[in-house]
Formats: C-alpha cells, sequence, structure tokens
C-alpha cells in the first residue's frame, strides 16, 4: 500500500480542483488524475468531498437498538435522546437521480489510512470544520492530532492560495477543536428537536408533513404572523398639529405630556398618535387664542457619521436586495460565482463585519485594481485613512467580504454578480472616505402639555456618502423629520431656552396608519439577523443586540429555500417589482397555529446561537449546552402530549 506524503481534504470538487492547480505551480509538480482524486509527483494527494458525507441516523435505528418495537404513534417512544448519536454514511445520487451506497467515502477513508498527514481544505466556518472532522472521527482517528493541519482560504486567488497553501495550522488547535465543538453541538441540538418536535407534532395532526426546527420554526412564525397582521389591519386616520412661527420656522406635535387621560379615552394611541380630530383643533384654537409657547430646546452640534462597516453575508444579501431589487437566491449565486468562478471577493460564508488590520497595507493595491473599473470612486480615496472597520480584536474565524487582487472583466458578469461586485467594492472604497459631516440644529418647544419640533441639517461634507448618490445605505428618515423641508439652521438657531414664542399660523395634516409590509426573503434575512426586535423586555433585548441572530450567513437563505420547498412559503411576485413577496401558506399557520409560542420564539433560538458562539470562542462548555437542550426537548414533547390529552 503507497504511503501519502500528505493528503489535502477539500470540502467540494472545485476547491480540489483549484489546489491540484496552486500546489503544482508552487512545488514544481506534475498531476495523475485517478478515480475520485488526484495524486501528484511528490508523493500528495488531493481529494474532493461532497459536502456533508456522513449524517446522524434516523430515529428509528435508536429505537431498535434499545430493543423496542417501532408503532405508528409515536408517542410510544418518544422523546429521542441519543446517547452518543450514530453516524451513517450519506447516500449518493446517480444522474437518473437514484440513491446508491456512497463511493467517494470509501475513496477518501483509504486515502485517510494511508496518509502521513492529512491537511484540512474545508470552508473555515463552524459547518467546514465539522464537515472534515466528523468524517475523521467517523474513520476513528482524531482530527486534533498533531498529523493532521488546517488551511484558511480566505480567497480563490492563485496568489491567496499560493499564500495558503504555505502558511498551514495545526486542526487542533483550540481555536479550530472549539468551532468544531459548537458545530457538533448545533448539529445535536438540530436534530433533537427537529427529529422529536416534529414527530410529536405529526402524531399530534395526523399530517406527517409537519416540520419542526430550532431555526426554521421561529423563522415560519415571523412570516405568519406578518401576514396574519396584515390582514387583520384597519387603517385609521390620525392628525398632527403643524405651527409656523413669526420668523418662518415650522413645528410638528410631537407628544402631549401627562396625557394618561387620552390614552384611556382612547383619543392618543400607544404609538403616540392624535385620533381625535377635536383634541388636535383645539390645540390650535388654544395657541389662535394667545397661547404661549416655552423654548425647552434649540440646539446646534456638528455631527460626524462614520462610513457603514464592510458586508457580512447576511448585510451583503439585505442591502443589495433593496437596492438592486433582487432576490436573495440570485445574489447567494452570484456571490458564490464571484468567489468560487471569478476569484473576485473573498469567503462568502461569513457573519463578521471587520477586517484584518493586516488588509489595511493592501489597500493601494485593491484600490488600483478597482480603479480600472469604478475610476470616479477611486480618485477620492484617502489611503492613510483607517477606518473602525480594521480591528483584529472583533475577528472570528474569517472576516468581512472584501474585494481580491483579481478584478473580474465586467462584461463577463451577470446583472446580479455585477451588482454584488459593486456593492462590495463600493463598501471596501467607503472605508477611505473621510466622515460624512453636518450641522444639526433641533427646535424644542411646549405649549402647555403639548410638545412640539422642529429639525434642520446643513451638509458640511459628504464624505462617503458621495459614493451613494441615490442609494438608502442607513434606516430611512421618519416622516416627521422628512416634512421639515422648510427649516433652517438660521431659522431655528434664532432662539433661546427659556424664551417665550407665540404660533402666529398653523393647520392639521391627516395621515393614514399603513399595514406593515410584506416580507421579500431581503427583510426577512434582515430581521432574522435583528432578533432583539423581537426581545420581550428591555433586558432581553440589550442582550440580543449582542447576538448575530438566528441562523448564520450560511444557512439563512437555505432555511427560507426549505421552508418553500416544504410549501410552508410560497413566493409571489408584486406588481412592477422582480422581488417576490412572500406569503405563509395554509399548512404553515395549521402548524403555528398548533404550536406552543414559546416554540416559536425568535429571542429564545438567538439565546441558543449565542451559546453555540460562546462555544465557538470557548467560553462555554458543549455538554452543559447540549444537556440544557436535552432538558428544553423532553419539555417540548411533554407539552405536546398534553395537547393531545386535553384534545380527547
Amino acid at each position: 500500500m503507497a504511503v501519502i506524503k500528505r493528503l489535502w481534504v477539500a470540502e467540494k470538487p472545485l476547491v480540489a480542483k483549484a489546489l491540484v492547480k496552486t500546489l503544482c505551480r508552487v512545488n514544481g509538480v506534475t498531476p495523475k488524475h485517478e478515480k475520485g482524486f488526484t495524486r501528484l509527483s511528490n508523493g500528495e494527494a488531493i481529494v474532493p468531498l461532497w459536502g456533508h458525507m456522513i449524517e446522524p441516523a434516523k430515529p428509528g435505528t435508536y429505537v431498535q437498538a434499545k430493543g423496542e418495537k417501532q408503532s405508528d404513534n409515536y408517542f410510544d417512544y418518544l422523546p429521542i435522546v441519543p446517547e452518543p448519536f450514530i453516524f451513517v454514511p450519506k447516500k449518493e445520487r446517480t444522474k437518473e437521480g437514484k440513491e446508491v451506497e456512497g463511493k467517494q467515502i470509501k475513496v477518501v477513508e483509504k486515502l485517510a489510512k494511508q496518509a502521513k498527514v492529512i491537511v484540512n481544505a474545508c470552508d473555515i466556518d463552524r459547518e467546514g470544520q465539522l464537515i472534515f472532522d466528523e468524517l475523521i472521527q467517523f474513520f476513528g482517528m482524531d482530527p486534533a492530532a498533531a498529523n493532521f493541519q488546517r488551511v484558511v482560504i480566505n480567497s480563490m486567488t492563485d496568489q491567496d492560495l499560493a499564500n495558503a497553501v504555505q502558511t498551514l495550522e495545526q486542526n487542533g488547535q483550540p481555536k479550530w477543536v472549539n468551532i468544531r465543538y459548537a458545530a457538533q453541538t448545533r448539529q445535536a441540538m438540530d436534530w433533537l428537536l427537529g427529529m422529536n418536535a416534529s414527530m410529536a407534532m405529526q402524531q399530534l395532526t395526523g399530517v406527517r408533513t409537519m416540520s419542526v426546527g430550532r431555526v426554521q420554526t421561529p423563522v415560519l412564525a415571523m412570516v405568519v404572523n406578518r401576514d396574519l397582521e396584515i390582514e387583520h389591519f384597519k387603517p385609521t386616520d390620525y392628525y398632527t398639529p403643524v405651527i409656523q412661527l413669526e420668523n418662518g420656522a415650522t413645528l410638528r406635535w410631537q407628544e402631549r405630556l401627562n396625557c394618561q387621560a387620552q390614552s384611556q379615552s382612547g383619543s392618543i394611541d400607544s404609538k403616540g398618535r392624535i385620533l381625535d380630530l377635536k383634541l388636535a383643533q383645539g390645540m390650535l384654537k388654544a395657541m389662535q387664542n394667545g397661547q404661549t409657547g416655552i423654548v425647552q430646546q434649540c440646539e446646534e452640534k456638528v455631527v460626524n457619521t462614520h462610513a457603514p462597516l464592510p458586508f457580512s453575508m447576511g448585510s451583503l444579501q439585505t442591502f443589495v436586495a433593496k437596492q438592486y431589487d433582487l432576490n436573495v437566491s440570485e445574489i447567494s449565486a452570484a456571490a458564490k460565482s464571484l468567489y468560487e468562478n471569478h476569484q473576485a471577493i473573498t469567503y462568502i460564508g461569513t457573519d463578521c463585519e471587520y477586517y484584518p488590520e493586516s488588509l489595511h497595507a493592501q489597500a493601494p493595491e485593491l484600490i488600483s485594481k478597482i480603479s480600472r473599473l469604478m475610476p470616479e470612486q477611486c480618485a477620492q480615496v484617502q489611503l492613510e485613512l483607517k477606518s473602525r472597520a480594521f480591528n483584529d480584536e472583533k475577528l472570528d474565524e474569517h472576516y468581512a467580504l472584501a474585494p481580491t487582487l483579481k478584478a473580474p472583466d465586467i462584461s463577463s458578469l451577470s446583472k446580479a454578480e455585477a451588482a454584488v461586485y459593486e456593492a462590495i467594492c463600493k463598501r471596501f472604497i467607503a472605508q477611505f472616505y473621510p466622515p460624512h459631516i453636518a450641522k444639526k440644529a433641533a427646535l424644542s418647544i411646549h405649549f402647555g402639555d403639548d410638545h412640539f419640533r422642529a429639525n434642520a441639517q446643513e451638509v458640511v461634507q459628504k464624505g462617503w456618502r458621495a459614493l451613494y448618490q441615490d442609494q438608502t445605505d442607513e434606516p430611512e428618515q421618519d416622516n416627521d423629520e422628512a416634512e421639515d423641508t422648510g427649516n433652517t439652521l438660521s431659522k431655528l438657531m434664532t432662539f433661546a431656552q427659556g424664551e417665550c414664542v407665540k404660533a402666529v399660523g398653523g393647520k392639521i395634516q391627516k395621515g393614514t396608519t399603513s399595514a406593515p409590509q410584506r416580507y421579500t426573503e431581503g427583510t426577512l434575512i434582515e430581521d432574522m439577523k435583528n432578533a432583539s426586535k423581537f426581545a420581550r423586555s428591555e433586558q432581553e433585548r440589550a442582550m440580543l443586540k449582542e447576538s448575530i441572530g438566528i441562523g448564520t450567513s450560511r444557512t439563512r437563505d437555505v432555511v427560507i429555500s426549505n421552508l418553500i420547498n416544504r410549501q410552508f412559503l410560497e413566493r409571489k411576485k408584486k406588481k412592477g417589482r422582480r422581488r417576490d413577496e412572500l406569503y405563509s401558506t395554509d399548512l404553515a399557520r395549521q402548524l403555528i397555529g398548533r404550536l406552543p409560542a414559546w416554540l416559536t420564539d425568535v429571542a429564545t433560538t438567538a439565546r441558543w446561537e449565542m451559546i453555540l458562539a460562546s462555544i465557538a470562542k470557548g467560553e462555554a462548555q458543549p455538554d452543559a449546552a447540549l444537556k440544557m437542550q436535552q432538558v428544553y426537548v423532553c419539555q417540548v414533547v411533554d407539552r405536546i402530549k398534553a395537547q393531545q390529552k386535553v384534545a380527547a
């Protein structure tokens, strides 16, 4: 049996092919393609995987292992808590779509047992680490042993790959071991909840297509709840008094202090809007009769707004979907192609929005490459600037999306690829633009218990916003500020705190409440990232602001696709728009309607994600997290069983 000097294990054939090319060039060797792998003339070999080569066994395996008879009533043997989990090789599919016993896994196992050194060349996120480590463990080997190495591939360009294969790490470093622990814990948690809760709900409802998941169920609940909110929405008229002072300054009503009586009577709603026209008219009448206002605040300040952070995959999907009117599936496919086929951007499976400080030194060369495609934008960069984005302390196992030194031929890109590439390049360039500077003025006046306010601003320096002429890169202004267009700094700053003023004119602006917008894939991913929106208390909201939300950059679009494929969600075109809107189906509403609220809670899932992130950093123990999940799953099954008893 021939000994292999070093075996490189890639996550997919495309990466294996790139490694063959790079290793041949770097080492001056020749390749020989054999069945399922490539052998090099220096005694090394490269073998591709096809993603996960093994998978957790189905529930029936554990029932049989305990000597129990599998019945049609799932409640007879739920919950199932494997200790330990059993793994089996995944089936392969023929061109005709038929499932057959896997052959490639046997090739990999044979090569692994011939190799002196094995290099993990899978993706550098949690899932990539798991794909390699779980397979090596399945072969009865220790992936943290001294003969296992790790190559860190952040870019697929020839030069970056050459640098990567010459700077290997130990796969047994605590960093990589902790990432594996987090991935294995996530895998076990998903199986425990997904299998047990799905089977319990199938038994309860009699619908064998019922599916529950740690991430998918809260995401589905988000869409169902939004749809129900839209369907039950009833538009309501509201009224906003607007007054004018003698110098022409215009102020809008903001709130009534001590408004308990009006709130109880329904004159002012929970969001502080006036619903009673007579109440609004009464305010103006009081001013016409000479009511005096007292200036509470008259303030001017200079506001510096720095460039937004670079993109993670999630923030890229949200931004490009909104600005370029593309579906998330198109954006994900475009980003994948730019990374794998064009080698034009760095690793796409990232949740990080920061760059390594070392990347700042490469900026002149990167900007030079980009300038051929964006000459006007690059002409104004200030390379001496170092934005907050360059921060090693904020990095995880990978960093934010960035362009590489291999600028593509724009004419060869699809519309979606060009949009994604432009967005990533602009965001990188923005890190070398000065801040946007504006002078802002605020005038606040109380007429009795009624608070009126005016705002104005004057741009001093466009800074990085010059890159986004017609694009809104930050949340839109609310309507109140957007309508104060007639105000200027000079008008507002003529007053002094404590000064008495009178209104010389006024009007009532009528508005109508509108239903929330239906989710698109982009806005759904945005809410998946921002789990703090769904917090039930200020304490919980503060905690969840530190989380990455639910799911990861690698899985969020997959979760949505799975919900569509399982007929829980469906896409529908909105007239005049390319982006589809998402609608929940009857099956989805039946599922969410039967599930207890605590099982559909976004905040609960986000807390689990925070625990997984802590495990990946070595700050939490995987065994403790798994025990918590086991207890939780048993409670889930017990509560679902209790529903059957109540129904009976």
